[in-house]
């Protein structure tokens, strides 16, 4: 096995290269944020009212979720737990897209989930696949990086980001993936479609 070659981009990680982060203005928050009198206190545990108001915009364009409906957790990781762990009872199967995230897997496999695996090619899940294996397997779930998946760095095409929609509210079930998966519909409005941001 070699190593990659010292200008490659390295996706494997989860990490930007340091030329990529915003580390001068990450610094600069967080000098602010510390200042804050408030920030020292217990926090919620489903997170801040204010933040959460705002992931409910900005996933449902404000007509879809409420401040409710949105949990902060501390990491990537701890949601994808979280979700899998709410929405699949232990020894029911749950839809991935193959290759996956590896931590999605784990997560999965640790809350006593049927993993399933479905293929995908360069625009994503392939849509016949998909259909055939929530019916086949009565999944309700289908767990997907729509943008840069990890760790094959495909990014579904609209197209195919729309049927996956289709083909998961035709089922019954529901979406847990990571970035936006929304379409537009034909008539130009967001589509949303029973989707968990993770």
């Amino acid at each position: 096995m070699t190593l990659p070659p010292a200008d490659g981009l390295i996706l494997s990680m989860g990490y930007l290269p340091p030329d990529l982060q915003a580390s001068g203005l990450l610094a600069h928050a967080l000098r602010r944020a510390a200042g804050r009198v408030d920030l020292w206190d217990r926090l919620p545990i489903e997170g801040l009212q204010s933040l959460r108001a705002w992931f409910a915009r900005e996933i449902g364009n404000g007509a879809v979720f409420s401040p409710h409906d949105v949990i902060i957790c501390n990491g990537g990781q701890a949601a994808i737990t979280a979700t899998l762990r709410a929405l699949v009872p232990p020894g029911r199967p749950i839809l991935v897209e193959t290759p996956t995230y590896t931590g999605a897997m784990s997560a999965a496999r640790a809350a006593g989930l049927e993993v399933i695996p479905v293929a995908i090619d360069e625009n994503g899940v392939r849509p016949e696949l998909l259909e055939d294996a929530f019916e086949q397997t009565g999944a309700r779930v289908f767990y997907s990086q729509p943008t840069f998946s990890n760790p094959s760095g495909v990014v579904m095409s609209n197209e195919r980001r729309a049927a996956v929609l289709d083909i998961a509210a035709k089922a019954g079930g529901r979406l847990h993936h990571r970035g936006r998966l929304g379409a537009r519909s034909r008539s130009g409005r967001q589509r949303t479609g029973s989707a968990c941001d993770g």
